[in-house]
């Protein structure tokens, strides 16, 4: 009798040192930790891990070109005719020929570039500010918040954004007659999207503004907001009386059918205003990026087993890919240490033949990176 049971109690050792780990399983929660979800070519898809044999596989590889490439990848295993899959890969912001990713750096909260010729398109972008100070006084200091945390005190500046996105640009400045006056404005840098609007002004009279609009695509309807309370939608042209002198921020939003809605303000002194009004004017030019420094490469895999991918796809006006948070996770099966990304994107794929469409994408992913 004491045989059997110690047979018995071996095999109950044995059956439970084999069990096989895989990659950042789901914790015990009713809701799974890595998912995406987003409609594929029109159709509502949702993977979990943890539901239907999917699993979270985190890794990494160093490539010919010395850049970190982190991948996620959520699949099935153990399966022979294998439901849909999604791959995730994010390049390294910098060569790592000698050193290992800066991970704060690695992975930030803003909006990325998809990879789309061989070389890469650009991430980083260099941009020019120049200011126009007001004509009543004399500037004595500067200061020039980028949006990025980055900032600047030169009467006119250049500065160069890592990632493309949104930035809200401020410029202030102080005059010798104690006059301070600030202008600011949203940056559009590298987005599909970049739909841009301009004002003119045409003649300032007293109280009275004669401005003009204009935008780079055919406008439908224009919205003047001219900074006192007074706003209407017209045409091309904005005028506009003020009850009392004085710097106004006008602002103006134009709508065309191509590139969608595009803002822009500036500030407006009337004729016989003895304060300062300040403004600035920019140009981006993209930088090069030989390497695919920080471009994102996301991969769909169908359940007949065809691969697309966005890999120089040429991606419409409304693509896009943002990493909205990082977290720190746990390790995965090889002891490799992960993040926990949260990505939202919508983009174009490829097979070689035919194309597919991912839109309203959402996912959360682990990756893993050397420690």
């Amino acid at each position: 009798m004491s045989r059997i049971f110690f047979i018995m109690l071996l095999s109950i050792i044995l059956i439970g040192g084999c069990k096989k780990e895989y990659p950042n399983v789901p914790e015990n929660t009713d809701k799974p930790i890595f998912y995406f979800t987003g409609n594929v070519n029109y159709v509502p898809v949702k993977i979990e891990a943890g539901v239907s044999d999917y699993y979270m596989y985190s890794y990494y590889k160093l490539d010919s070109n010395n850049i970190y490439n982190f991948f996620g990848k959520l699949k099935q295993v153990n399966c022979v005719n294998c439901d849909n899959q999604i791959k995730f890969q994010i390049n390294d912001y910098m060569d790592n020929s000698s050193v290992k990713p800066d991970i704060k750096k690695s992975f930030t909260e803003n909006y990325y570039s998809f990879l789309y010729l061989q070389k890469g398109v650009s991430t980083k972008f260099d941009a020019d500010f120049y200011l126009s100070p007001s004509k009543n006084d004399t500037a004595k200091s500067y200061l020039w918040d980028f949006g990025d945390g980055s900032t600047s005190s030169l009467p006119s500046s250049s500065h160069t954004y890592s990632y493309p996105g949104y930035y809200n640009l401020n410029c202030t400045v102080s005059y010798l007659s104690n006059c301070t006056s600030s202008y600011s404005t949203k940056l559009v840098v590298g987005m599909a999207d970049s739909a841009r609007a301009f004002i003119t002004v045409d003649s300032i009279i007293g109280n009275n503004i004669s401005l003009t609009a204009s935008a780079n695509g055919k406008i439908k309807s224009y919205l003047w907001d001219f900074g006192d309370g007074s706003a209407y939608s017209t045409s091309s042209i904005g005028t506009h009386t003020y009850a009392q002198p004085g710097a106004y921020k006008v602002i103006l939003q134009t709508t065309d059918s191509i590139l969608g809605s595009a803002t822009v303000s500036k500030n407006i002194s009337t004729q016989n205003y003895k304060g300062c009004a300040t403004n600035f004017f920019y140009s981006t030019i993209p930088m090069s990026n030989s390497l695919a420094l920080s471009n994102i490469i996301i991969t769909w895999t169908d359940n007949s087993g065809i691969e697309y991918t966005s890999n120089k796809v040429v991606q419409t006006s409304g693509s896009y890919v943002k990493i909205v948070s990082v977290e720190d996770y746990l390790d995965n099966e090889n002891k490799e240490p992960t993040k926990k990304i949260h990505i939202q994107f919508s983009c174009a794929l490829s097979n070689g033949s035919n194309k597919i469409t991912i839109t309203n994408g959402d996912a959360v992913i682990a990756v893993s990176y050397p420690r």
